[in-house]
């Protein structure tokens, strides 16, 4: 969840770059990308910090899953949308080779991130929630005072 707290913060840090951002390297309509320019980062951030609060931790991290799924989903199909440039200069065909490049590991950490995110809700699906613990709300696994 860090990862995805910090990814909210250096976009909201300069949501015009990442609406221009959106609006030029992904080709995203005006109207959308002045949306998905605020939308994104709240959503980052909400998921983060619900995570980081222990609120609703597996609807937080079907939540992420579901978001990092979305994002990679789109930019699996900008990747291949994208055509080559049309110009017949080398330095144009290296940019966009590196590019094609670096999608190919933008897709690979996405992927990882999910996987661990999927382990993770796995190995806590037994663990009760803070709010199910918590001795001083009366979850289910709090201590049992008896009298003696």
């Amino acid at each position: 969840m860090g990862v995805l707290l910090s990814a909210a913060l250096l976009k909201a840090a300069d949501i015009s770059e990442f609406r221009d951002a959106l609006a030029n390297g992904w080709n995203v309509p005006d109207g959308w990308s002045d949306v998905l320019a605020v939308t994104v980062p709240a959503v980052e951030m909400s998921l983060a910090v619900a995570w980081f609060l222990g609120l609703a931790r597996r609807v937080v991290i079907w939540g992420a899953a579901a978001f990092l799924v979305c994002v990679t989903g789109a930019f699996v199909w900008q990747w291949i949308l994208r055509a080559p440039p049309d110009c017949m200069c080398f330095g144009r065909i290296k940019m966009f080779e590196d590019a094609q490049q670096a999608a190919m590991w933008v897709v690979i950490r996405n992927a990882g991130l999910l996987c661990l995110l999927l382990a993770g809700a796995w190995l806590s699906r037994a663990r009760p929630t803070p709010q199910e613990a918590s001795p001083f709300e009366g979850g289910s696994h709090a201590p049992r005072l008896h009298a003696h």
